[in-house]
């Protein structure tokens, strides 16, 4: 595959993740992708170019901080929606618990297989363009807002 068809699937996999999560009835499970997206979206776009020389001189990571900043707003519209509808909860300290910890654990595991991935993963003519990186940051989306949506049921979550 060329990058560029490599890159189009990891800006699908993160906005289809993104809208799945969103139309999902969980608002535990909501606020976990929601932090998980910021959080993780925020890494790639600090974390390569303070950790690796190549991510301030290869034009290759520019579609990686594109992946970054589309997390990070996404995120963003996941977790205020999460968060606006707590208002009406039996118990919204443990669905910002749950959801919370649970996105914020996820991040920190995909932005940890980011730094072992290393710059490799994104160089230009690396053939790769990050897909693992964006795909396991995905997955861990996905089972951080399953977790929390089974740790925090109840009438509060529903959509």
């Amino acid at each position: 595959m060329s990058e560029m068809v490599i890159f189009l699937v990891d800006l699908a996999l993160v906005v289809v993740a993104c809208v799945i999560d969103l139309i999902a009835a969980s608002g535990a499970g909501r606020l976990a992708a929601g932090v998980d997206a910021v959080v993780t979206g925020a890494g790639l776009l600090v974390l390569p170019p303070l950790a690796w020389e190549a991510a301030r001189t290869d034009n290759a990571f520019l579609g990686l901080y594109l992946i970054g900043l589309l997390a990070v707003l996404l995120g963003a519209a996941l977790a205020v929606t999460a968060l606006l509808r707590l208002r009406g909860g039996t118990d919204p300290g443990r669905v910002l618990a749950i959801g919370g910890g649970t996105g914020l654990g996820a991040a920190l595991l995909a932005l940890a297989w980011l730094l072992v991935r290393g710059p490799g993963a994104w160089a230009t003519g690396s053939g790769q363009f990050g897909l693992d990186v964006v795909a396991v940051a995905v997955v861990l989306g996905a089972a951080a807002h399953l977790a929390a949506s089974r740790l925090a049921p109840g009438p509060q979550t529903a959509a």
